[in-house]
């Protein structure tokens, strides 16, 4: 396991998980890999709300495996807003983002051969881990396929529930 990342690597690390993004979910059914393009966008709007910790990367020697990128459940600070951002909102935005309970584990991949080795596991104890020590409370796995039998088994197997 990698040490957290930092934003001062951003880049580099967004090359990481790139590669291992399409690598991983290649196999899926209907699966397509994100450009370049999409997936710089994606990270350039989601780099506000990062929280470095929650993001990890595995390691097998000095090439990377696998990731695990989770966030802070927003959903919780904009159920405070009603739709309205404007300046009141802006400081109900603040306000509520430091009581956030709940973080949205957002992907999980591993390199082909590495899947099934334990890799998961380590990933998953180490983002829980990392969740409660920021005070985190709860944790939604979102986006599982359906067809995903071992990331629903693992999770099962934490004692969690499906829903």
């Amino acid at each position: 396991m990698g040490p957290p990342t930092k934003l001062s690597f951003f880049d580099e690390e967004l090359k990481i998980i790139k590669e291992i993004y399409n690598h991983a979910w290649i196999k899926n059914w209907g699966f397509v890999p994100l450009t370049e393009a999409e997936i710089d966008d994606m990270a350039r709007n989601l780099k506000p709300i990062i929280v470095p910790d929650l993001i990890l990367f595995a390691y097998w020697g000095e090439k990377p495996v696998g990731i695990s990128v989770s966030l802070p459940d927003y959903n919780e600070v904009l159920k405070h807003l009603n739709g309205k951002i404007g300046f009141l909102g802006g400081l109900k935005f603040l306000y509520f983002s430091k009581k956030i309970k709940t973080i949205r584990w957002m992907l999980l991949g591993i390199k082909q051969a590495f899947q099934k080795k334990g890799v998961e596991g380590l990933l998953y104890s180490e983002t829980f881990k990392r969740g409660i020590e920021k005070g985190y409370q709860h944790a939604e796995c979102s986006w599982i396929l359906q067809d995903n039998r071992l990331i629903q088994n693992a999770i099962e197997a934490a004692g969690e529930k499906r829903y």
